[in-house]
């Protein structure tokens, strides 16, 4: 693996003036590959850390997407479990009724044997109307008062 050319960081204030040329001393050439280094392994750690949060992001997608998906077959399986105690309900309604119905049928039928061969009921019979007695100012004078 061949290491791309680099430019050392290398600072004004370590350089040693001797004519016209800069002198780079070994210590500041140390003191560049130090920093160089510090750099890389800088740089490194940040992508290192931007490849775990990416990671970590991508893992809390996923559990989302499972608990979103868990969350809609519970939806699912409490609304059938719902329609299905709605039918059941439903059909023990339909029972009372019908059981209510066939009593109501039995105790008509009682009704109906039990009444005297006679004619209709008296029930529903329509009644005559009374006959009303008017009583006026002469029928007040023609009594008698017993004293």
């Amino acid at each position: 693996m061949e290491d791309k050319q680099r430019v050392l960081p290398l600072y004004a204030h370590n350089i040693e003036w001797h004519r016209e040329a800069k002198w780079w001393s070994p210590s500041s050439k140390q003191e560049a590959d130090a920093r160089m280094d510090a750099q890389q392994r800088y740089e490194e750690e940040v992508e290192a850390a931007k490849a775990t949060q990416r990671e970590l992001q991508h893992t809390q997608k996923l559990r989302k997407q499972k608990e979103k998906e868990d969350s809609r077959l519970r939806r699912e399986r409490e609304k059938e479990e719902r329609g299905r105690l709605k039918a059941v309900k439903a059909a023990e309604a339909a029972e009372r009724k019908a059981h209510r119905e066939r009593d109501k049928q039995a105790r008509d039928a009682e009704k109906a044997v039990k009444m005297p061969q006679r004619g209709r009921r008296k029930a529903s019979q329509v009644a005559a109307p009374s006959k009303k007695q008017k009583r006026g100012s002469a029928t007040a004078r023609s009594r008698r008062v017993v004293h």
